[in-house]
């Protein structure tokens, strides 16, 4: 029997269309629209609540789930109240959750009480977890203020106040209100650790460094909006751990700025100060740093102001004792020959060395056996200079200080292994 093609064409072209559905098909070669859970008056059904709960929290009812269903629709939320809770950023990560609705009973009532409300702009975070915070009452009271002020920005200060949990003790709106103006980062707004700052002082930080974490530095060392102002961003910037020392010098805020920008990082105020008023320009340290990546700014300078030093005293001083150093030649013959059983000669130590040398009765080259001999630096006097006997005899209890600590843990070991020793034995240092 011959088929009726046209027939069974007919039935193939017929679109299944899903319940509830009122247009389009799973056969349709364009996509089909689902109905919006807010289109149109009346009250909403399982089906709209279910579709607003998989768009706004991801919350699949689908397969089964029906008590999360049931869950939302009996704590009174509807479509609206989702899109809305959606629209503000609020629960972004928690309205979906398992339990959110049991754990947030008065989830419902907040979002209620935004009805009318502007939508925190983008990034304030902080006002956000301020309305999940806030009691509903609050945040209807900073809504019906909002309408009769029309500010947006003094509106979030109202909101950040109310979702603070310690009232008493909180930033007032007024606070709030400056920092968002002075457009503060939302990381800040609600930290605990920026309150003890003034409000300007806060501002002027974030102008300096936008992250938080390094304006927060920039408080704690004692910067402030009167500093910012003086010297610039860029100074404070480059110069953030060294605001004491800068204040200190004798560089103006225009030379402090001069350094800052042609000279770079690796000098610090006291260097640049130092080097300014050995006739030294910003052009020529710059100059001479690119001439020498390598070397310290303390190394730059020195060679600028005296001469060059060599590697091996860099490694032995610190870089606020180098030029110092390098423009004694009698201390930095001294600190050459000099030996330490830990790595560097201290600050203090240096001084020690330079007041030894200084008269011209102790020979610098002598500071080093000095040192090998087990003498600490401020307990060196002439007279151990007078031979090399008396230099390793007043050395003695230096030596034993160095050698209990090494001694008594190897023997706590058993004696197992080999130990540290003073690295000179009295034949050794005195056949030197």
């Amino acid at each position: 029997m011959p088929r009726n093609w046209a027939a069974h064409i007919t039935d193939m072209t017929q679109s299944r269309v899903p319940r509830g559905v009122t247009a389009g098909g799973q056969f349709k070669a364009t996509g089909r629209s689902e109905p919006s859970p807010l289109d149109g008056p009346g009250t909403f059904t399982d089906y709209d609540l279910y579709v607003a709960l998989d768009r706004y929290t991801g919350v699949r009812t689908s397969n089964g789930d029906k008590a999360v269903l049931t869950a939302y629709r009996d704590a009174g939320w509807s479509p609206e109240l989702l899109q809305r809770a959606h629209s503000f950023g609020l629960y972004k990560w928690s309205l979906g959750r398992p339990g959110f609705v049991e754990k947030n009973p008065d989830a419902v009532d907040r979002i209620v009480a935004l009805e009318g409300a502007p939508a925190p702009r983008i990034g304030q975070d902080a006002v956000k977890r301020a309305v999940e915070k806030a009691s509903p009452d609050d945040i209807r009271a900073a809504v019906t203020s909002w309408h009769s002020h029309q500010d947006v920005d003094r509106f979030q200060a109202d909101l950040l106040v109310a979702g603070n949990p310690d009232r008493e003790n909180a930033p007032d709106a007024e606070r709030y209100l400056a920092l968002i103006r002075g457009g503060v980062p939302d990381s800040t707004l609600d930290n605990k650790r920026f309150e003890q700052y003034p409000v300007e002082d806060v501002v002027a930080a974030h102008q300096v460094e936008s992250e938080s974490w390094k304006a927060g530095n920039l408080l704690r060392r004692g910067w402030t909006a009167a500093d910012v102002t003086t010297y610039g961003k860029g100074v404070v910037r480059m110069w953030a751990e060294n605001r004491d020392e800068l204040r200190s010098s004798n560089l103006t805020p225009q030379d402090a700025r001069t350094w800052a920008r042609v000279a770079g990082s690796k000098f610090t105020p006291a260097l640049a100060a130092e080097m300014q008023s050995a006739g030294v320009t910003p052009e020529e340290a710059k100059a001479q740093r690119q001439a020498n990546p390598k070397w310290s700014g303390a190394q730059v300078a020195s060679s600028l102001m005296h001469a060059p030093v060599s590697e091996h005293i860099a490694k032995k001083v610190s870089s606020e004792m180098l030029t110092r150093v390098a423009a004694n030649p009698r201390l930095l013959s001294a600190v050459d020959t000099a030996w330490t059983p830990h790595e560097g000669i201290k600050n203090e130590d240096v001084e020690c060395i330079e007041r030894l040398v200084a008269d011209g009765t102790v020979d610098p080259k002598l500071i080093g056996s000095a040192s090998r001999s087990g003498i600490p630096f401020a307990q060196m006097r002439p007279d151990h200079f007078e031979s090399p006997m008396r230099m390793w005899n007043a050395g003695a209890e230096g030596r034993e200080a160095f050698d209990a600590p090494h001694r008594d843990e190897w023997i706590r070991r058993g004696r197992r292994g080999g130990r540290l020793v003073w690295p000179w034995t009295a034949d050794d240092f005195l056949a030197d």
